[in-house]
Order: C-alpha cells, then sequence, then structure tokens
C-alpha cells in the first residue's frame, strides 16, 4: 500500500509539473515570431543543382504548410559528395535555405531570446536514424559567415524520441557547437543540410511550422518542473546507507526508491540530465538498495546459538590450617603408695556382713530346732 501511494504521488507530481510548463508557454508572449509556416516566403532549396525546393503540403496539417520531399540515394554534405556528380554543383542532398523575407523586416534582432524553437514533421524517422544534420543561423545572410550552427542527429535535436510526424524542437542558443562572429541583432539566415548520406527511397519528407525565438523554452521549462518532481522524490533517501534501515522504515524506504526510479526511468534525457545536476541517481540507488539488502539479510539471518556462561574458575585449594603443636604432656606425678586393700572375698563370696547376720540366723535356727527335739522326747 506505502509503495501504491508513493507511486501515485510522483505520477501527480509529474503531471502537475507538465501542467505547469503547458500553463507557461501558453503565456509565454516573448518572443520574436519568424513564420507559422503557411507560405513558401523565405523558403528555398537548390533546384538548379537537383536538390528540391519547397511546396506547400495540404496533408500534413489543418492548413498548408511548407514541406520538402526527397528521394532516392541522398548524398553527404548535402549532396557534395555525390561520386557521380561533376564535383562542382552538389546533387541529390537535403538543403534546406530560410532568408528574412518581409518587405518591412530585412533582419530581426534576437537580443535577450535564448531558444530557436519550431516544429519538424519527419515523414519516417527510421530512414534518417543516426544521420547528423547541420543548422546554420548567420547574420550575414549567406552561409558560413558571422554564425551559429548546430550538429545533431534528429534524436538530439528533439530531445527523445522521433515520431512520424510532428516533433518540437528547442533549441538553446547558446549550445550552439560553434560561432564565428554571429551578430545576435542583426540575425536573417538559416540553414539546413544532411552531413551523412542516406537512402530516401521512394519519399522522405521534411515540414516546418511555428518558427520562433523565444526567452523561455516550454519543453525546458516542462524538464526543468519535471526534474523536481524527480528530485522531490530522491531527496527523502539520498543520504541513506548501510545500517539506515530499520524494521520501522524498511517499506517506507522501499517504497520511496521504487516511486523515484520509476519517475527517473519514465522522464525524457532532458529532465534526467536536469536531475542528474542535482543529484548523483545512480549511486542513491545503489547506495539504498544495498542498505535495504544488508536489512533483509540480517532480517534473514538464522538466531545465533546463545553462547553458554563461561563456567567458574575453580577455587584455588586453600592451604590447610598447620595444626597445632602437641602440647608437652605434664610429667607424671609420682602415685601416693597404694592402700592395702581388705583381702578380696572368695571370687563368687558374700559380704562379711551378709556372711554374720547369716551366721546369727542359722544359730538361732539350730537353737530352736534343739529346743523343739527335747520337749518332745520329754514327752514320749
Amino acid at each position: 500500500m506505502k509503495k501504491f501511494f508513493a507511486l501515485m504521488l510522483a505520477t501527480l507530481m509529474l503531471v502537475s509539473c507538465f501542467a505547469i510548463g503547458v500553463a507557461a508557454e501558453e503565456e509565454q508572449v516573448n518572443r520574436v515570431i519568424i513564420t507559422d509556416g503557411s507560405d513558401l516566403a523565405g523558403w528555398a532549396g537548390e533546384g538548379g543543382s537537383g536538390i528540391p525546393e519547397p511546396v506547400l503540403n495540404e496533408t500534413l496539417d489543418d492548413y498548408p504548410v511548407v514541406s520538402f520531399t526527397y528521394a532516392g540515394e541522398i548524398f553527404n554534405e548535402g549532396g557534395w559528395k555525390n561520386p557521380n556528380g561533376d564535383g562542382a554543383k552538389p546533387t541529390n542532398g537535403v538543403k534546406i535555405h530560410y532568408r528574412v523575407a518581409k518587405t518591412d523586416v530585412e533582419a530581426y534582432d534576437l537580443t535577450g531570446m535564448s531558444y530557436l524553437i519550431f516544429d519538424l514533421y519527419v515523414s519516417d524517422p527510421a530512414m534518417v536514424e543516426g544521420v547528423t544534420f547541420w543548422l546554420e543561423l548567420t547574420s550575414s545572410g549567406t552561409q558560413d559567415k558571422e554564425e551559429r550552427n548546430w550538429r545533431k542527429t534528429l534524436t538530439e535535436y528533439v530531445g527523445g524520441e522521433v515520431v512520424a510526424g510532428w516533433n518540437r524542437i528547442e533549441l538553446d542558443l547558446s549550445s550552439t557547437t560553434s560561432d564565428s562572429g554571429f551578430n545576435v541583432a542583426n540575425w536573417n539566415f538559416m540553414r539546413i543540410f544532411n552531413s551523412q548520406g542516406f537512402n530516401a527511397g521512394e519519399g522522405f519528407t521534411l515540414a516546418f511550422k511555428n518558427v520562433y525565438f523565444s526567452t523561455t523554452s516550454p519543453k525546458a521549462e516542462q524538464a526543468k518542473a519535471a526534474a523536481v518532481a524527480v528530485t522531490e522524490l530522491f531527496a527523502p533517501i539520498a543520504d541513506i546507507s548501510s545500517g539506515d534501515i530499520t524494521a520501522e522504515n524498511y517499506e517506507t524506504v522501499k517504497a520511496q526508491l521504487a516511486a523515484a526510479v520509476e519517475a527517473y526511468i519514465a522522464a525524457d534525457t532532458a529532465t534526467q540530465a536536469a536531475a542528474e545536476a542535482t543529484y548523483d541517481i545512480g549511486k542513491i540507488e545503489r547506495s539504498v538498495t544495498r542498505a535495504l539488502e544488508k536489512y533483509e539479510e540480517e532480517l534473514n539471518k538464522p538466531a545465533e546459538p546463545e553462547t553458554p556462561a563461561e563456567p567458574d574458575a575453580p577455587a584455588e585449594p586453600t592451604t590447610p590450617d598447620v595444626p597445632d603443636e602437641p602440647a608437652t604432656p605434664d610429667e607424671p606425678t609420682t602415685p601416693d603408695e597404694p592402700i592395702t586393700p581388705d583381702a578380696p572375698a572368695e571370687e563368687g563370696g558374700l559380704n562379711p556382713v551378709i556372711i554374720a547376720v547369716v551366721a546369727v540366723v542359722v544359730v538361732a535356727a539350730v537353737v530352736v530346732v534343739i529346743v523343739i527335739v527335747k520337749k518332745k522326747k520329754k514327752a514320749e
């Protein structure tokens, strides 16, 4: 659920930025408008050298627009490298010129302007994939003098995928490849030609409309706003490293990383470049991913068995008490002279007193018997 809300937040931020960019484009009024492309005034090819001249094509937009259509083998450097030519004139190349043609204007003062903006129609991008085109601006009324120029593929001019149809091109005037004395207050000429050759088959068309110079670039503003949205998604996780992930923030950080990376991948190259000017996106992604993985490893690691307590060290044996020295026995005293005991009675004899009593009783009994005997004799 947290991941869902994070992704929703990223989407809403990007959408809001695009809306701001569109509003900025609608409100932009500081422009030097050259042509909407609805007439041929100022446009030219090189018909004398066999290079197509422009025509108004009524099928490419809601109104006829200026277009150039080529066929067959297109040679390098605008046709100059045709191996079958006489070497004196170019043949069969892309060569497009625009000269200021307004009766009341001989040149345009571009002071304060920062961008050249126009819409370019491409009939089949695959035919010119990887082909470099020159675009020259001069203040001399002709090529190669007082000039600023670019040398790019159409993908680079567009800043992303070139579609079959209309593509917006917005060129920063400060980003030109070279500058040979261009007078920004006196612009009056533009030329476009191919640097590498290609096969145009049965027909390859380029068309132009809405050509103007501007102080701001809608695409650049959109990219800037989108970049802010992307960098704001990376901001909360920019400083996270191993050890910063806890049970409380794991799900949140994981969702934030997913949302930020998804928004970055979905952005165009201009937005990505603007975001990378603020943060090292790759470094943040690697750092947070490692931190999350480390937390997961720690979480899934089996518990370490408890370390048994160390047994107490055996007590040091105590030294037994040394027994006291035995007391020196007293010297035996000389016993008193033993008292001579009465002669012991025979073993088993009676005490003399008892013997005396018994003797008296016996004597008395004898006397009684004698008396009785005497009386008995007298009686006879």
